[in-house]
C-alpha cells in the first residue's frame, strides 16, 4: 500500500484525510502483510483509481473479477463500483 501511495505522490496525512481516518491508521495499514479486498478497494478509490482482479486459469483467457460477485470475460466492462456487501463470495459466471 505504501508503494501505491508513494507512486501517487501522496503523504500518509493526505491519504488519511481522503479516507476520513487518522494518519496513524494509514501507517498501521501500510505495515499489514494482508488486508481485505474491500479495504484495498477503498484505499485505491481514495487515490482516484480502481482495483481489478484477474484470474488466469490454464487453457482459458483471463477472467476479470467484476465487483466481488461475478466474473466477466477478457474485456472488463465499465468502471462500476462493487456492491456494498463486499463479503459475498465470488461466483464464476461465464461471459455469454
Amino acid at each position: 500500500m505504501r508503494d501505491l501511495r508513494k507512486a501517487m505522490g501522496k503523504t500518509q496525512a493526505q491519504l488519511a484525510q481522503k479516507l476520513n481516518k487518522p494518519q496513524a491508521s494509514v501507517s498501521r495499514m501500510e505495515k499489514q502483510s494482508d488486508m481485505l479486498i474491500s479495504t484495498l478497494d477503498g484505499i485505491v478509490h481514495a487515490m482516484g483509481g480502481r482495483v481489478r482482479i484477474v484470474a488466469e486459469l490454464p487453457g482459458r483467457p483471463p477472467l476479470y473479477l467484476k465487483g466481488l460477485t461475478e466474473l466477466v470475460g477478457t474485456e472488463p466492462r465499465g468502471s462500476a463500483r462493487a456492491p456494498t456487501d463486499r463479503r459475498r463470495a465470488a461466483t464464476a459466471v461465464s461471459k455469454r
